[in-house]
């Protein structure tokens, strides 16, 4: 079987840890099992994941909805399934769209109508208004608005998988892929939350059990120079370094006598140099 995007491989997570040595950050180096999967990479390759939204979310949004999860809904592209499924795995409700919007108004009266329509009107107030809220947010906001399961699926975005550039190179780490994820954590209307994709693997993942629908995405231009000989500069600020992981990995074993340079940038180096002994050593 070939995967890919339209067909991803439930890869699950070796080892996880946290390279930031304080409370400040919290970014984590994942090691991804693809044995057996058939899929190769590059360094400069990304891998893409398909998150799963947070149980805890879902269930106060089937709270929200007065609904049980039990229903049958039907997904665009993808087929029939009930509506927790389709909430837990197809649907995204970390963050409201503007697609919603529109089918909201429409189950209002008249005079809860007009701010919704003057932040359509305004793509800057609608931005900052959509960027701070979900669902459950909204709802909670104009709570005579009623959908049933199949017309809150139809009103929202599916998840699109999240792509991580890879921090490894395929003939140092043999099955393995490795990523540099920064998690994103806030709290927004007093209630704490997190990244769709960086939560789901820093608190929903258990290593060696939970399945991450993941495939490669090539990238065309982003490569190593094929002559060894060549001088390369890297610029990579936070997790924008792991690529150049991937890059100096791949160098070392080709044997490459260009010269490397890395310029690296991130809080402090005590506690937020990332790698360090390994680039130290390069």
């Amino acid at each position: 079987m070939e995967y890919g995007r339209k067909n991803p491989f439930p890869a699950t997570i070796k080892e996880a840890y946290c390279l930031a040595r304080d409370n400040v950050k919290e970014t984590n180096h994942y090691i991804v099992d693809i044995a057996n999967s058939g899929l190769e990479y590059k360094p400069g390759d990304s891998l893409g994941l398909f998150p799963h939204n947070d149980p805890g979310l879902v269930d106060e949004l089937l709270q929200k909805l007065s609904a049980s999860g039990e229903e049958g809904v039907e997904l665009k592209r993808k087929g029939e399934f009930t509506f927790r499924e389709a909430l837990m795995e197809h649907l995204t409700i970390h963050r409201a769209n503007r697609k919603f919007l529109k089918p909201l108004i429409a189950k209002l009266p008249a005079n809860d109508r007009k701010e919704l329509e003057r932040l359509l009107s305004d793509r800057t107030a609608l931005d900052q208004y959509l960027n701070v809220r979900d669902y459950i947010d909204i709802l909670g906001e104009y709570p005579t608005a009623k959908f049933t399961p199949q017309e809150f699926a139809d009103s929202v975005g599916g998840i699109t998988p999240r792509l991580y550039s890879i921090a490894s190179a395929p003939g140092t780490h043999p099955d393995e892929v490795h990523l540099t994820v920064a998690v994103v954590r806030y709290n927004s209307f007093e209630r704490d939350r997190a990244g769709l994709a960086t939560g789901f693997l820093a608190d929903r993942v258990t290593v060696d059990e939970t399945h991450v629908p993941v495939f490669i995405q090539p990238t065309r231009g982003f490569v190593i120079p094929e002559d060894g000989s060549r001088d390369i500069i890297m610029v990579g600020p936070g997790t924008g370094i792991a690529p150049f992981r991937a890059f100096l990995e791949q160098r070392e074993m080709d044997g490459g006598k260009g010269r490397n340079w890395l310029i690296f940038g991130e809080w402090f180096e005590k506690t937020t140099f990332f790698y360090e002994d390994e680039f130290r050593a390069w």
